[in-house]
């Protein structure tokens, strides 16, 4: 099932967050207990939040942690926090708009939230979106490492990607709209094996089937449809400049941009 995950493009999101609500049912029913609910790492947080939570990094002298794993990141199960500049979700939580057309060009697709509205799920699309480029990319390898779990797509179904979802929507981020996204519909199974149908305008508010103990916090989205213009000047001295063309973003999107074009400048001259 988890093979079929569409990435890089506006259905993941929500297909994950499907995966997740059926996989949680299935789990319930298999342990007889009703509350059981799937653990996460809040890597959000900040500070001691960057250190893998002990629980998921403990084998047990008896018995099998099922959280535990010998393939991630060797330092990361030895308690060596991520680096904080790595794992920061001021952008993320700050983007304006869920997806971006196909018809945009690169850069507003890589500010949007969930990626490029692909026609149908694919597993890849031609830009990849704010979210995948920082934070949740981030984590998948640094905690993978060179060849762990999460460093393969195909087995890298445990990053709580949906909470960072719904926190971006409570602070006022808008949901998708068309209607050919929102009635597309994915095949999951449920706690009896057999199949369901699900429709993704039944999954943009969850709040009827589940809840986190905590969202994240941040400053209110301004939702908008109107891209910033940007600007990107390379020189022989191999510095990009960068110029945005509305003031009241160029403060939060400027130093995010000069990163992305550092590599660019480079090998250009």
């Amino acid at each position: 099932m988890w093979t079929q995950a569409p990435h890089l493009n506006s259905y993941f999101l929500v297909w994950h967050r499907m995966y997740l609500y059926f996989y949680e049912r299935i789990l319930r029913h298999a342990a007889n207990d009703p509350h059981l609910t799937i653990p996460y790492w809040d890597y959000s947080g900040g500070g001691h939040n960057l250190v893998l939570p002990e629980v998921f990094r403990t084998p047990y002298d008896t018995g099998v942690n099922p959280l535990y794993t010998s393939d991630r990141c060797e330092s990361v199960n030895n308690g060596k926090p991520l680096k904080a500049q790595l794992m920061d979700t001021g952008p993320i939580l700050r983007a304006r708009y869920f997806d971006a057309i196909p018809a945009d060009n690169e850069m507003h697709a890589c500010l949007s939230f969930g990626g490029v509205r692909t026609s149908r799920p694919v597993f890849g699309a031609p830009y990849t979106s704010l979210f995948s480029q920082t934070l949740h990319d981030n984590v998948h390898v640094h905690v993978g490492g060179e060849r762990g779990l999460l460093s393969d797509a195909c087995t890298a179904a445990l990053d709580p990607v949906d909470r960072i979802w719904m926190s971006w929507t409570q602070l006022g981020g808008p949901n998708p709209t068309d209607t050919h996204f929102l009635d597309h519909t994915f095949t999951f199974f449920d706690e009896w094996g057999q199949p369901v149908s699900a429709r993704i305008r039944d999954f943009l508010n969850v709040s009827h089937l589940y809840s986190y103990d905590q969202l994240m916090d941040g400053p209110q989205v301004v939702p908008t449809r109107q891209y910033p213009h940007i600007y990107i000047d390379v020189d022989i001295d191999r510095e990009t400049a960068v110029t945005v063309n509305n003031p009241s973003v160029t403060k939060e999107l400027e130093p995010y941009v000069m990163e992305m074009f550092t590599e660019l400048a480079i090998a250009i001259n």
